[in-house]
């Protein structure tokens, strides 16, 4: 019995050692084929360099996304600058510009209250701001609008006022015609000019012109008797408007 069982031992380590299909070896659970064991991953030379190399390595944007701000940077103009032709400053080619020489009509109301200086200014005024004809002529009437505003507002003040206006305007008007033609008659070389500048915005109907004309033809009438002269020597008017019996200081 023992040189069987000696026997089966050598034969049962042949059929270990015998590479098969996994079907030998009876049901003694040695017979199954082992499993190499897997081979361990064998980092490759500098394998902590490659994180380090891949750290380093920016990784591309995904299809259809944007680069982020400085992945294209010298080829993307910076954010908020202006683009060629605009911005404060630029003019369109097609914007309007000042004609070579402006054709302003002044309205017919307006003809006492503009003179041919104040056209050359306006003239200036407009070229310096790059004005059209159009909207010079616009400043032209709104200028006029608002002298003869003026000159309706104060013959309004003058004819409200209780000695001035009122039942005495026609008296005080009066005095000041007589004090105008007194000492700016006809013939003057200053008549027209002072004229002018009593119509030219309403001077002439301002209170304080009327009240002062007015007061400086009483002071005339008080040197003249009712008449005529008397044989009353008549005053020069340098001497009404300035006393020169005053002493002097």
């Amino acid at each position: 019995m023992t040189g069987w069982r000696w026997l089966g031992r050598i034969v049962g380590g042949l059929l270990r050692d015998t590479p098969g299909d996994g079907g030998g070896g009876g049901g003694t659970g040695d017979g199954a084929a082992a499993t190499p064991p897997a081979k361990p991953a064998t980092p490759a030379a500098g394998g902590d360099s490659l994180a380090a190399a891949a750290a380093q390595t920016p990784a591309k944007p995904a299809e259809g996304t944007t680069p982020t701000a400085g992945a294209e940077a010298g080829k993307t103009p910076a954010a908020g600058r202006a683009k060629p032709g605009e911005g404060a400053g630029a003019t369109p080619a097609d914007a309007p510009k000042p004609p070579e020489k402006y054709a302003l009509s002044v309205p017919e109301a307006g003809q006492a209250h503009v003179e041919a200086a104040d056209l050359q200014y306006l003239e200036t005024v407009a070229r310096k701001a790059g004005w059209t004809n159009d909207e010079a002529q616009a400043a032209l009437e709104e200028h006029v609008s608002t002298m003869s505003a003026n000159s309706q507002r104060f013959l309004e003040q003058t004819t409200a006022d209780p000695e001035i206006g009122g039942a005495h305007l026609a008296e005080s008007q009066r005095l000041a015609r007589a004090v105008i033609t007194r000492v700016r008659p006809d013939g003057h070389p200053r008549r027209a000019s002072f004229l002018r500048f009593l119509n030219r915005g309403g001077a002439g109907n301002h209170l304080e012109v009327v009240a002062f004309l007015r007061d400086l033809g009483m002071l005339m009438a008080e040197d003249r008797p009712a008449g005529g002269t008397g044989g009353v020597e008549r005053k020069p008017t340098a001497d009404v408007l300035y006393d020169r019996t005053a002493p002097a200081r």
